[in-house]
């Protein structure tokens, strides 16, 4: 059991760590990683459901399926979505 502030100091700040994290990812795919993105994209979709964001978490999954199919518009339209998202949270934070 994790005590209710510390779970939301912890889900605040992994919101405020989303730029890292996904500059991160976005490198690990360019350099052509795929199998290592993937598997960055899986860990942070468990962050995303362990920290109540299912918009993210579902976002995360549709970039997952693009890239089984190899669909890079689809792959990149959901990341960008992803990178909105966490954007508006982080806006919000700060106001």
């Amino acid at each position: 059991y994790v005590d209710e502030q510390v779970y939301l100091n912890l889900r605040n700040n992994f919101i405020q760590k989303f730029d890292f994290i996904f500059t991160k990812m976005l490198k690990t795919l360019n350099r052509g990683e795929q199998k290592a993105f993937c598997q960055e994209l899986k860990e942070f979709q468990e962050a995303c459901q362990y920290y109540d964001l299912p918009q993210a978490a579902t976002t995360v999954a549709r970039v997952l399926e693009g890239m089984r199919e190899k669909q890079w518009a689809h792959v990149f339209h959901y990341l960008d979505q992803l990178y909105l998202f966490f954007q508006g949270l982080i806006g919000q934070k700060r106001a």
